[in-house]
């Protein structure tokens, strides 16, 4: 009976700290989502200058830095075409 209780107890603490877990890594997620969101939106309607400040070490930084030149190529292609007319 005694080991049955453990083994419960382990394995609520267990589902517990699991689900704080996927709580943190799920917020910091969609504060990064948000800011790329935000910065294509800006990107969107001309704001070229818009500084894209992501925090991560995963596929969202490939995302953000891929947004980045992304940004710097239509920057430099308004340049281009200005310098034409």
């Amino acid at each position: 009976q005694k080991t049955k209780t453990i083994i419960f107890a382990v394995f609520g603490v267990t589902i517990v700290l699991m689900g704080f877990t996927v709580l943190f890594y799920s917020r910091r997620l969609r504060a990064n989502l948000n800011t790329l969101i935000d910065a294509a939106e800006k990107i969107s309607v001309g704001e070229l200058n818009t500084n894209i400040d992501v925090r991560s070490n995963d596929e969202i930084k490939d995302l953000a830095e891929t947004i980045s030149r992304m940004q710097e190529s239509i920057r430099l292609s308004i340049q281009r075409l200005r310098r034409r007319r």
